[in-house]
């Protein structure tokens, strides 16, 4: 018996979510890096694919001020917030994608 479909899209999200993590943490070192405009594209690329970095965007100056230690509980703060988020949008997908599946079953059964 193996993972329903719906549930395997969810994970997808889910996964998605961690890997836009990974995505926002390459810009936000790239951000460090250069001065320049691409720099500010790049933390605007971060934050649409990350929204949970909004979470630390006030305590960012006294993030920087962190160890190691408190980065990473702050990124896994952040990674667990961005995966629950982009489950919900998954849960919502499937939600919808089931709600029209059955009006197009059902359409189909009246003609």
């Amino acid at each position: 018996m193996g993972i329903s479909r719906d549930s395997r899209t969810i994970l997808r999200f889910a996964g998605g979510g961690f890997g836009a993590v990974g995505l926002a943490l390459v810009c936000l070192l790239t951000y460090q890096l250069t001065e320049s405009t691409v720099r500010n594209w790049l933390v605007v690329v971060a934050v649409c694919f990350c929204p949970a970095l909004l979470l630390i965007a006030r305590d960012f100056y006294i993030a920087e001020q962190l160890t190691w230690g408190g980065w990473a509980l702050v990124l896994l703060l952040v990674a667990v917030t961005n995966c629950l988020l982009y489950s919900l949008i998954g849960i919502i997908y499937v939600l919808l994608r089931k709600r029209f599946d059955t009006g197009k079953n059902s359409q189909k059964a009246t003609t």
